[in-house]
């Protein structure tokens, strides 16, 4: 086995007698990962609508509410109950949640969709600059619990 494949073992081993029962990466290639027991088990999915068609489509009775800039914490309850539903989403540590609302960046707005106190779904949009002088809005993290929050994003 190579350099690689020991240093692997050896972390696998450390966080194991450190009470560790799951470890997840961002693999930059699966030989190597799969050998030790990875496996896929999520996806990044990338769909492009023209936003034009989206004027007088969704459902327009489901409030939706902006979050102040970095703030994430509603969000947790509803993504926690996607994670539960779905294999392969995990639960999320405060710098993911960090990450995901790209406190770094002012160009990222996160919306809660629902009644105050009851959300029914979230998304994260991003906006970037896109070829020319257009710029593409990216949804970032979309958890959608009913069908009427579906419906009010489109």
């Amino acid at each position: 086995t190579g350099v690689a494949s020991a240093f692997l073992a050896r972390t696998l081993l450390e966080a194991r007698e450190r009470g560790l029962a799951l470890a997840s990466l961002y693999a930059s290639t699966t030989r190597l990962y799969r050998r030790a027991g990875f496996e896929l088990a999520g996806a990044c999915v990338h769909y492009a609508q023209p936003l034009r068609p989206l004027d007088r489509a969704g459902e327009r009775d489901l409030p939706v509410r902006r979050l102040p800039g970095g703030r994430h914490e509603e969000l947790h309850a509803l993504h926690r109950a996607r994670a539960a539903d779905e294999s392969g989403v995990l639960d999320r540590n405060e710098a993911l949640w960090r990450r995901v609302v790209r406190e770094d960046r002012g160009n990222v707005a996160a919306y809660l969709l629902g009644p105050e106190g009851a959300p029914e779904g979230y998304v994260v949009l991003r906006q970037q600059e896109g070829k020319g002088d257009h710029h593409d809005l990216l949804a970032t993290d979309l958890v959608v619990r009913t069908g009427r929050a579906a419906r009010r994003l489109w």
